[in-house]
């Protein structure tokens, strides 16, 4: 059975809650403010604000301080942005603040809690891992409010990977969104998605992807494997399947003569394979785009494909 004594009735909040729970619980589950305060001395609680508690821990999971920051924030809190987008899995870990957004008025939030008081709907609401947190879309959304283009380009691919983005829904929070300075990220990001999402491993390949699309070149694949019968598979950077045309940024390790050794090798059977291997350090591509460019186009150029069909200015001329 149960145990329905106060003892056993924080046990099964807390173990709900990731650990955590609020002064008005406890109250509720029969402990007085005495037996708080004799808990807290002993260690059995552990303040983390005004009436949010740890039970029974030194430190929380991440997953326990989300809680907490919801439990904080007020009855209807949903964690968003960075953490939300955390919980659903399409970014890292933060370790900034933690975003909530909720409906009451917080006078002095605690460091670690970031407040957003604006109204989540019905249909905006989601729990995840047993979390509160609010729908994938609308994290998005919040996202692009103080995330990085490549922070918000990067959760719309892993969302599309991972199967978990409907277009249409997207959509519709971006129309509710009407005014909100973050439209201005996620409106670009949302126009380069491909169909099925991308890897990027850093951000100067996604910058440099982006300028190809911004100009009208044609779209690559990005962190694709080329498998070969023996030995380890490729895995470049830039890939034009049909022209078979390689472009890899380098950063400063691959000056080492470890890398480069490895480099060659590859480049070699990849040549050997039909392939043609361009590779630009990251100075050069950061620095010096519209060279890089060129001769990305006259590489292109020289398969004879059609390389700029996609830009505004090429189907002016055209036209």
């Amino acid at each position: 059975m149960p145990d329905a004594s106060p003892h056993g009735i924080v046990s099964a909040i807390a173990a709900a809650q990731h650990g955590v729970i609020t002064g008005d619980q406890l109250r509720d589950a029969g402990v007085g403010r005495s037996t708080v305060s004799r808990w807290a001395a002993s260690g059995r609680l552990k303040l983390l604000h005004r009436g949010t508690y740890a039970v029974g821990h030194a430190s929380l999971t991440r997953d326990g301080w989300w809680h907490a920051a919801v439990l904080t924030a007020g009855a209807g809190s949903r964690l968003t942005s960075y953490a939300a987008c955390s919980v659903w899995r399409v970014m890292p870990t933060h370790h900034g603040p933690i975003d909530v957004v909720s409906g009451l008025r917080m006078r002095r939030p605690p460091p670690w809690l970031r407040v957003h008081h604006t109204t989540v709907s019905d249909h905006e609401i989601a729990v995840r891992r047993g979390l509160p947190v609010v729908s994938l879309e609308r994290a998005i959304v919040d996202l692009s409010e103080h995330g990085s283009a490549h922070e918000v380009a990067s959760a719309l691919d892993q969302a599309l990977l991972l199967k978990l983005l409907d277009r249409r829904r997207m959509d519709e929070a971006v129309g509710r969104a009407h005014g909100r300075h973050g439209l201005r990220i996620l409106l670009p990001a949302m126009e380069r998605l491909s169909e099925h999402g991308e890897t990027f491993l850093s951000r100067t390949e996604r910058r440099f992807r982006d300028g190809l699309l911004d100009v009208g070149l044609q779209r690559p694949e990005m962190n694709v494997y080329i498998r070969r019968r023996n030995g380890r598979p490729a895995r470049p950077d830039l890939y034009w399947r049909e022209e078979r045309l390689i472009v890899e940024i380098d950063g400063p390790q691959h000056e080492m003569p470890y890398q480069r050794e490895r480099d060659r090798i590859r480049d070699a059977w990849l040549t050997e394979a039909g392939h043609r291997v361009l590779r630009f350090p990251v100075a050069q591509v950061d620095g010096h785009f519209h060279a890089v460019l060129a001769r990305l186009i006259h590489e292109l150029r020289a398969t004879g494909t059609d390389v700029l069909h996609g830009s505004p200015a090429e189907r002016d001329n055209r036209a």
